[in-house]
């Protein structure tokens, strides 16, 4: 993600979409999708938890990933459904 303090990639779906976590200096992670065009999209858990992760995506565009109101946890589960 431009501008993160770090970035990890976790999925990618047959279409060249990957997910993943990014986190800024302040230790908020975000998930995030890029597209195969290059164009990031940041996923957050409705809410605004401290924490979204993803961590797959299908062909589908089904995302499942995690979330936390704090960065120590407890950490959720959660599936996203495509519209």
């Amino acid at each position: 993600m431009p501008g993160a303090a770090n970035t990890l990639p976790l999925g990618i779906d047959n279409r060249g979409t990957i997910v993943g976590t990014w986190g800024n200096a302040a230790g908020t992670y975000q998930g995030f999708l890029m597209t195969g065009a290059g164009q990031f999209v940041n996923v957050n858990y409705p809410g605004g938890p401290e924490v979204t992760g993803i961590d797959g995506i299908n062909d589908r565009g089904d995302l499942c990933g995690y979330h936390s109101a704090s960065s120590n946890g407890p950490y959720k589960a959660f599936i996203a459904l495509a519209q």
